[in-house]
């Protein structure tokens, strides 16, 4: 199952470093990443904000550790270093089997206009066709179509948007399918991105 593998890891790499970007990885700035400051209170809605195991039914796992990869988007790079945040958090990945899984990271802002501002870095087509590009240029797996779109989504908080990459694998006669589903809502001064 290298085919789901590389899917699963690809999101790993795109939701690791969205995160680390989006909330900051220390109090020292980084290039690129927002500038951190974090008030209790923002760290503890960031927290609830986050997928939990109780949101998903019986017969699935919580892993900590699941959003390692040594995977890099190189073509994935936003700049938030003009962005401050006040609270951050990344949930665990939750899988049911190998192939199934998902993960959310959330982030608040010194104002609503940077959380406007970290939602229209993000929640682009760039994103999208960035994984997708670098699904279908990944080796050791047979790729066959790479496609993206934009999902249709109801409206949550003051913004969201979702956008969907479909990936056709082919091993020997078979050619399954995966799919990673991008959903990105912004309400006031948070942000909020769940990858599945």
């Amino acid at each position: 199952m290298r085919w789901l593998s590389l899917v699963a890891s690809l999101g790993v790499a795109a939701v690791c470093g969205l995160a680390l970007s989006a909330y900051g990885g220390s109090t020292e700035q980084e290039a690129g990443v927002a500038k951190r400051v974090f008030r209790k209170e923002d760290q503890t809605r960031a927290r609830r904000i986050v997928l939990r195991l109780a949101d998903f039914p019986s017969g699935w796992r919580a892993e900590h550790d699941g959003g390692k990869s040594s995977d890099k988007l190189d073509c994935l790079s936003p700049d938030f270093s003009d962005l401050t945040t006040t609270g951050g958090a990344t949930s665990p990945w939750f899988f049911k089997g190998e192939a199934p899984f998902a993960t959310s990271f959330s982030s608040f802002f010194e104002t609503s206009d940077q959380a406007r501002a970290a939602y229209d870095r993000l929640a682009t087509e760039d994103l999208a066709n960035c994984l997708a590009e670098s699904i279908a240029k990944s080796e050791g797996t047979k790729v066959g179509d790479v496609s993206w779109g934009k999902l249709a989504l109801p409206r949550l908080g003051d913004r969201s948007s979702a956008y969907q990459v479909a990936v056709r694998f082919e091993i020997g006669e078979l050619t399954p399918s995966a799919y990673v589903d991008w959903v990105f809502i912004q309400r006031q001064r948070a942000l909020a991105v769940m990858v599945f």
